[in-house]
């Protein structure tokens, strides 16, 4: 059986939201859909939840991030950060497969710094109980838009190796943490950047049978971004 995680930047884009969401369900059809820069979908459809930060929690902030389901049943999983629009984290059951697992939706906002890399370092911080807990290590898929690649290096003296610093940090046996993606991804529509990621605990990467960004003619008016879709087989 097949389980279909995808990670999407939706760019806040209030008047193509219906379209987006419609999109993301029904072209990209995934079990789990991690989100960033969303608003809520209107309403949700028969086995479809979505989790996403109280209103109090991100200070009437508009676009968040976000786990969408469909037929997998999800509950939020709390952590502690500082930034509570960037970082969700929920734990899907998977009982076809006796299993569960931890799914995140990390953002890499520019809150409260110039440069992305700072947040990133925090949140990944924030997740370390979630990346080692005797509950949870092996069984964490991480995603999101985390504006980073090493190739920004090109066009932005020193970008790319804090971009790289914080990919290494992540791929550190400590974490037990792997990209899914082999080859580089163009991610960003508007360059020639993989900005959009996901991880696996390396556990995982064992079943995954392909990571790629969807390619769609309508994308460009709905995101700057592609969606990245790692498929799994249990």
């Amino acid at each position: 059986m097949k389980f279909r995680v995808v990670t999407w930047n939706m760019a806040h884009r209030v008047r193509v939201k219906k379209r987006a969401w419609d999109f993301l369900r029904y072209e990209v059809a995934p079990d789990i859909a991690l989100v960033q820069e969303a608003h809520p979908p209107d309403g949700l459809g028969k086995g479809e939840q979505f989790i996403y930060p109280e209103t109090e929690e991100i200070g009437g902030k508009i676009g968040a991030s976000g786990i969408w389901s469909r037929g997998k049943p999800i509950r939020r999983v709390g952590i502690k950060t500082a930034l509570p629009d960037a970082l969700i984290a929920a734990a899907v059951t998977l009982p076809q497969w006796d299993t569960w697992l931890h799914v995140i939706s990390m953002y890499g906002t520019f809150d409260q710094t110039s440069h992305v890399t700072p947040n990133l370092h925090r949140m990944i911080s924030d997740l370390h109980p979630l990346f080692i807990g005797k509950g949870s290590r092996g069984r964490i898929i991480l995603g999101g838009d985390w504006n980073i690649d090493p190739k920004y290096n090109e066009n932005y003296p020193h970008s790319g190796a804090l971009h790289r610093l914080v990919l290494e940090r992540l791929e550190d046996p400590y974490y037990d943490l792997q990209k899914c993606n082999k080859e580089s991804l163009r991610t960003f529509i508007r360059g020639s950047y993989q900005d959009d990621y996901i991880y696996a605990s390396m556990g995982l990467i064992g079943k995954l049978i392909s990571c790629e960004a969807v390619k769609h003619a309508e994308l460009e008016r709905l995101s700057d971004h592609l969606p990245v879709v790692a498929t799994f087989e249990f």
